[in-house]
């Protein structure tokens, strides 16, 4: 995704899950190698959208950061 221009990826996952827990050990150094942020949820039946909408606008919020950040570098070397 980060070579496709995408600024972040959510990583979506039932908690518990041998397959994604095991994705999640290896996806710190897949987002620092490519820079890209990665923000990993994990939800079961007790899960609740408060903390989970919360958990996203945070990190939209740094996706938006992190943008802004980069286009204004972007401003100040053209």
């Amino acid at each position: 995704y980060a070579r496709h221009g995408f600024d972040g990826v959510v990583q979506l996952a039932p908690f518990a899950c041998i397959p994604e827990i095991v994705a999640k050990s290896i996806i710190p150094s897949i987002s620092r190698d490519l820079d890209i942020p990665v923000l990993t949820l994990f939800i079961d039946e007790q899960t609740g959208k408060a903390g989970v909408q919360t958990r996203l606008e945070a990190f939209v919020d740094l996706l938006q950061k992190k943008r802004d950040t980069r286009i204004g570098a972007e401003r100040l070397v053209v």
